[in-house]
């Protein structure tokens, strides 16, 4: 059910932009809304808040917003590129500050809770993961920049 909460916003995004006719800036309305109701109700279901939902909110709000005030779509389709690109900056800003990176903290606590025991591998291999997912980030990142400036909004 988490991973249903966690894509809410991107769901009503797209019921709202095709339900109303590929109307983009009543759509941007509903995921501004749908990422303030998603960062809210995790506070009151978890009680505490979640990082990337708040930062998935930021930059919801930031992008969203400038797509709305100046009516120009780019904006919004930048954000999935900005909140990839985010995301490989911290896990390789994360790599650098601590002992254990960010992703083998994150997979050790999903593993622990999942399995009940940590899946053992060696410091070179958490590198490499990590690594391998700042690459796919950045590749995500980069994708979507292409498709929004390649591909007009209709398709």
């Amino acid at each position: 059910m988490k991973q249903l909460f966690d894509y809410l916003p991107v769901v009503v995004f797209f019921g709202l932009y095709f339900l109303s006719g590929r109307d983009i800036m009543l759509a941007t309305w509903g995921i501004i809304a749908a990422t303030s109701f998603q960062v809210v109700a995790g506070r009151l279901i978890w009680k505490r808040w979640h990082r990337l939902h708040l930062m998935v909110l930021a930059v919801t709000l930031v992008f969203g917003g400038l797509t709305l005030l100046l009516r120009d779509d780019v904006f919004i389709k930048w954000r999935p590129s900005i909140i990839s690109f985010v995301l490989a900056a911290v896990l390789l800003g994360g790599h650098f500050l601590r002992e254990r990176n960010l992703l083998q903290r994150l997979c050790e606590k999903l593993m622990v809770s999942g399995f009940g025991r940590v899946v053992a591998l060696g410091a070179a291999q958490w590198t490499r993961l990590n690594l391998a997912f700042v690459l796919y980030f950045i590749a995500l990142g980069g994708l979507n920049l292409f498709i929004a400036y390649t591909i007009s909004t209709d398709f």
